[in-house]
């Protein structure tokens, strides 16, 4: 935030300075020559450049630094052509070799004035493309590291392509403050996608056949809206199958999106950071048998299955990491010392929404270790893997060696936004990524592919 506000001020003061001071000169239009305006004309695109990217900083705030479109390559011309027009002007200043010269009744030497006020003329400019590299990512390369990145996390970790997730919302919310409400409003589809749909499940269906992996198509909740307020969370969920999670986040995904955001599954999961008694961050290492991201770092979680007797549906999604902590870790209930939500996050492949949990359990990572069984019929996890709870620690173990799936970082990410503030998570973000991870829906994916 800090950096945001100080290059909104220095825009601010660079842009009207400028032209001030360029107008003043304007005024005397009559005395100056071609040259001259040219080089007023240069100094004032630069400062209104340098207004436009204030103002520009101000509106959008969902990231820092902005990303580099179209606005940035507007901004990056306009500074150049600035540049131009200054050394432009400042040929009035050169005349012919070995003659004294005045200009405006000021004696000149050639050289040394042209280079002194192509130098002035030119500043505006060349700040503003400074200005421009410092608020604006580049395609394929990494924004500039904050100051005061954690100590032993290196640079060169960063990431050119950004975060691997997309990230809704983010902030804590017990479970009095998350609202559920239930929608009996059907997923939108068309003719062409339900017979992608059918023909993913039958392939994963003789796949699993193969392999000996339980594959059914059980009722699932899907997300049909998210709204976080300052506080609390409305989550309105509607009807949806593992068949259709396969059919369009597994598969088709684009073919899903093209025909409208709406068309995807959305089936929502939860998935918990969870705590132990002694300080220690657990993990599943994912078996080779599920559908995806096998033999990566998980947090332990599942989706949200469709609950109720009578044609009823209740939804709980507290209860239901709760279950999951249950069923993956061997946690009981009276077991778990705290849950609180604390964000919702997409795999940006996959864009399956993940409500993301701190769990707060009361055994040690030892009695973790002794209650877990990885050989459990249906054991999604191999091993679970700990680290410990502090910052400079966990700013280790984010490191692409480990092989963590894109939620895994999202929910170690935001475990930390939520214990060690949002400092560390911004730093910690610029090092991996080179950019806070996007706010951005699926609507701009849909965007991208309809384009």
């Amino acid at each position: 935030m800090g950096r945001r506000v100080g290059a909104i001020l220095a825009c601010l003061v660079l842009g009207v300075g400028s032209s001030v001071a360029v107008l003043a000169l304007a005024r005397q239009s009559g005395r100056l020559d071609l040259a001259d305006r040219v080089a007023v004309m240069g100094v004032l695109a630069a400062a209104l450049g340098h207004v436009a990217l204030a103002v520009l900083l101000t509106v959008r705030r969902q990231h820092w630094p902005l990303r580099d479109r179209e606005p940035g390559s507007i901004i990056g011309f306009v500074a150049w052509l600035s540049i131009v027009a200054g050394v432009i002007g400042a040929t009035s200043l050169l005349g012919g070799p070995g003659r004294a010269r005045f200009v405006r009744g000021v004696p000149v030497s050639d050289a040394f004035d042209f280079l002194l006020a192509a130098t002035l003329y030119t500043l505006p400019g060349v700040t503003l493309l400074i200005m421009k590299l410092v608020t604006f990512r580049h395609a394929g390369g990494s924004a500039p590291t904050p100051a005061g990145r954690g100590p032993g996390v290196p640079a060169t970790s960063a990431r050119n392509d950004g975060a691997p997730f997309f990230i809704d919302f983010a902030g804590r919310f017990p479970r009095g403050q998350v609202h559920v409400r239930w929608s009996q409003r059907p997923r939108p589809t068309t003719p062409a996608l339900d017979r992608l749909i059918t023909s993913a499940w039958e392939t994963e269906r003789r796949a699993a056949q193969q392999s000996g992996r339980l594959l059914y198509d059980g009722p699932l909740a899907r997300l049909v809206r998210a709204e976080a307020r300052a506080e609390d969370v409305l989550l309105e969920l509607g009807p949806t199958s593992y068949r259709e999670f396969i059919g369009t986040h597994l598969h088709n995904t684009g073919e899903a999106l093209a025909a409208g955001v709406d068309c995807l599954a959305h089936a929502i999961g939860v998935s918990a950071v969870v705590m132990t008694a002694d300080g220690y961050l657990a993990l599943g290492r994912r078996s080779e048998r599920v559908v995806y991201h096998g033999g990566f770092l998980h947090p332990f979680g599942g989706m949200v299955e469709q609950l109720g007797e009578g044609g009823g549906v209740s939804m709980d999604v507290f209860g239901s990491i709760i279950r999951e902590a249950q069923e993956e870790l061997g946690v009981k209930p009276h077991e778990v010392s705290d849950v609180v939500l604390i964000g919702l996050v997409r795999d940006r492949a996959l864009h399956q929404p993940e409500l993301i949990f701190d769990l707060s359990i009361r055994f040690t990572r030892d009695e973790v270790r002794a209650v877990f069984d990885a050989n459990a019929p249906d054991a999604e996890h191999t091993a679970v893997e700990f680290v410990h709870g502090d910052p400079e620690t966990v700013l280790a173990f984010l490191d692409p060696a480990r092989q963590l799936t894109p939620v895994a970082e999202a929910a170690v990410l935001l475990h930390g936004r939520h214990h060690w503030g949002a400092d560390w998570y911004e730093q910690t973000c610029y090092v991996r990524y080179g950019e806070l991870p996007s706010l951005a829906s699926p609507s701009e994916e849909a965007e991208k592919v309809s384009g």
